[in-house]
Formats: structure tokens, sequence, C-alpha cells
């Protein structure tokens, strides 16, 4: 049970982490296009 919660718990914290990464970077890339354009 315990060991089960634990994994969920890194799983999501780890798929937290990979939405985080891709928003920055699709953030970093709108901001380049803008500039780029702009």
């Amino acid at each position: 049970m315990v060991r089960g919660t634990s994994s969920g718990i890194a799983t999501f914290s780890g798929f937290m982490n990979v939405l985080t990464v891709y928003t920055i970077n699709a953030g970093l890339i709108i901001q380049q296009n803008g500039n780029t354009k702009g």
C-alpha cells in the first residue's frame, strides 16, 4: 500500500516536472517567435 502510494506520488511529481518544463519551453519558443517577427 505505502509503496504503491509513494510510487504514484513519484510518477505524479515526475509528470508535473515534465509538464512544467514543457510549459517553460513553449513560453520561450513563443517569446522567440514574437521577437523574430517584431
